[in-house]
C-alpha cells in the first residue's frame, strides 16, 4: 500500500522527527521525503497500513470521548465508521446554539479530528457530519468537509 502524504497538511506543531520515529515503530512501512515538493510517501505492507491507521485514530477517538464528556457540550453520543467520513452526533436539543452554524466550534473539532486522521487514508479528506436529536432522532444539521469550508 502506498500513501502520500502533503507535508504542508500538517498542523503548526508538526514534529517531523517524532513523525519518524513513530513510522519506524511500525514493520513492513517504509518513507521517504520529497524536500522539493514536501510530500512523504508511505509504502506499507497491509497489515502496517492497519497498524498505523489503529494507531492515528486513537487521537479522533479521545478527541471525541472529550466533547462527549464535556458537561458544558451539546453532544451525548458520537458514531463514526472506520475512517471517520460519515459521523453521527447525537445532542440534547435544549443545548444546541440558537446560532447553529456549520462553522460551530464542536463541528470544527469533529472535522478538523477526522481529517488529521485521514492524512494517512489513501482515500483522500472529507467528513460528513449528521446532528441528531438525542431524544427523537431528528435530523439537527448535516454539513460536509471540506465543501462547506471551500
Amino acid at each position: 500500500i502506498k500513501v502520500v502524504i502533503d507535508g504542508n497538511k500538517f498542523s503548526d506543531d508538526f514534529s517531523e522527527i517524532e513523525f519518524y520515529e513513530e513510522l519506524d515503530s511500525i514493520e513492513g512501512l517504509f518513507h521517504t521525503k520529497n524536500n522539493e515538493t514536501n510530500e512523504y510517501t508511505l509504502t506499507m505492507t497491509e497489515s502496517a497500513f492497519k497498524e498505523l491507521k489503529d494507531i492515528k485514530s486513537k487521537p479522533v477517538k479521545d478527541a471525541y470521548n472529550d466533547i462527549i464528556n464535556d458537561a458544558e457540550n451539546y453532544v451525548t453520543d458520537i458514531k463514526y465508521d472506520d475512517d471517520f467520513r460519515n459521523v453521527k452526533v447525537y445532542a440534547e436539543k435544549d443545548k444546541v446554539p440558537e446560532e447553529f452554524s456549520d462553522f460551530d466550534a464542536t463541528l470544527i473539532k469533529i472535522m478538523g479530528s477526522a481529517m488529521a486522521y485521514q492524512i494517512y487514508t489513501i482515500e483522500g479528506q472529507s467528513v460528513n457530519i449528521t446532528v441528531f436529536d438525542a431524544q427523537n432522532e431528528d435530523i439537527l444539521k448535516t454539513v460536509s468537509y471540506p465543501v462547506v469550508l471551500e
